[in-house]
């Protein structure tokens, strides 16, 4: 199988659920500190307005204690963040390997079966155990249909799903897994409460949505991310469904 792409950026995704609540304190504050100082300092702002409602009911001791409390959470809050770092940069790794090594694979050996909706979108219509794809509109070719490239591409995007599963069996806050490429296709794996959930991509999302104009693709390109590294995106609304998200991102680049 050879995929024909020269230099394409997919985006690898690794999303979190919104706990503990903390987090949208922070996630979005850019700066050169740690991850730990800017908990540490969100926790510490909490405790402080607490302390001001009875500051004389407080004695010392327990002031010392308080902040030792939410430095202990903030520290809880570095770990997992942390981790979900690793893990996407993990989802990058293999992703990178995946498309420029294309010819060395074959065919997924448990296939999903694609085909077109009613509303024209083109993606994974049965359900199955594995993850489920969208190819928008603006994927099509000039006949407004998939291309046999894109078609490789789509059958190539399937192995993800075993690095989709390993992540989510041991991180329970990695609750939904991203791969979306600048081609326009959309394939993901979520989970509740460590279940995999199925969905119709076709009838979740928009057929002509654009996944490049979207800021958890595009917070990790060249011109936002020249690093390469993995980054962390906004507090934003789901559009697969599962709620509030904040996500870790991280570019792959082929060619």
């Amino acid at each position: 199988m050879k995929i024909r792409i020269s230099t394409k950026l997919l985006i690898v995704l690794l999303c979190t659920s919104l706990i503990p609540l903390f987090i949208a304190g922070f996630i979005g504050y850019r700066s050169s500190r740690s991850i730990t100082d800017i908990a540490t300092e969100a926790n510490q702002g909490i405790a402080t307005l607490a302390m001001s409602d009875s500051m004389s009911a407080l004695s010392h001791e327990k002031e010392i204690d308080l902040t030792a409390r939410t430095e202990a959470i903030a520290s809880d809050i570095n770990d997992i963040l942390t981790r979900v770092e690793t893990d996407t940069a993990e989802l990058a790794y293999y992703a990178t390997f995946l498309y420029n090594h294309a010819e060395s694979y074959g065919r997924y050996p448990f296939p999903s079966i694609y085909s077109y909706a009613d509303n024209g979108a083109f993606g994974s219509r049965q359900t199955n155990d594995n993850s489920w794809l969208i190819a928008s509109t603006r994927s099509f070719d000039e006949n407004g249909r998939v291309s046999p490239a894109l078609m490789d591409e789509i059958n190539l995007t399937e192995f993800m799903d075993v690095k989709f599963r390993s992540i989510a069996q041991n991180n329970p806050y990695a609750v939904q897994l991203y791969l979306n490429t600048s081609s326009q296709l959309s394939r993901g794996m979520p989970f509740i409460d460590g279940q995999y959930l199925w969905i119709d991509a076709t009838a979740q999302f928009p057929t002509d949505m654009d996944l490049l104009s979207f800021d958890f693709f595009y917070l990790a390109n060249a011109e936002h991310n020249p690093s390469r590294e993995p980054v962390w995106t906004e507090l934003y609304w789901d559009p697969a469904g599962l709620g509030w998200m904040v996500s870790s991102i991280a570019p792959v680049y082929v060619g």
